[in-house]
């Protein structure tokens, strides 16, 4: 597949490979392009993998930075269908290891409610040989009615 892909059988991992081919063309790396199109790198990266949809407007700028065709860009716009794997299993158990003492934690320092996995903003650093995963979430608190 090229970068003037057209067909409409279009997949996620036809659209990451010409992605990174361009990227890799233009010696970009995903912080650089995440920039260029204004959203956050992990959230590009996502993006690539199916897992988030990405704006009408940054898939433009991806089109025009890495010199693709705009309906192969457009396809990170589409709702995605998220999927799991040995990774995501280890982070899932991250949450089910540590979920009930951040809960309570919140409960704590907020009381009732949840934390919000629509209004959230998720960063990602390398410090040495460590992975820092920060999760930036609105509380929403449980109201009466």
């Amino acid at each position: 597949m090229n970068g003037n892909h057209t067909s409409e059988e279009v997949y996620i991992d036809d659209v990451r490979d010409v992605v990174r081919s361009k990227m890799d063309q233009k010696g970009l790396e995903f912080k650089d392009v995440a920039e260029h199109i204004g959203v956050d790198p992990v959230f590009f990266v996502s993006t690539l993998f199916g897992q988030q949809r990405l704006p009408f407007e940054a898939a433009e700028k991806l089109a025009a930075l890495l010199e693709i065709e705009t309906g192969l860009a457009e396809y990170l716009s589409t709702i995605p269908i998220r999927s799991t794997d040995t990774f995501m299993a280890r982070l899932n158990e991250m949450v089910d290891l540590y979920g009930e003492a951040i809960k309570e934690l919140t409960y704590e320092n907020f009381g009732d409610g949840i934390l919000s996995a629509v209004d959230v903003k998720v960063h990602f650093e390398r410090k040495g040989d460590r992975a820092v995963v920060t999760i930036d979430s609105k509380f929403l608190p449980y109201n009466p009615y």
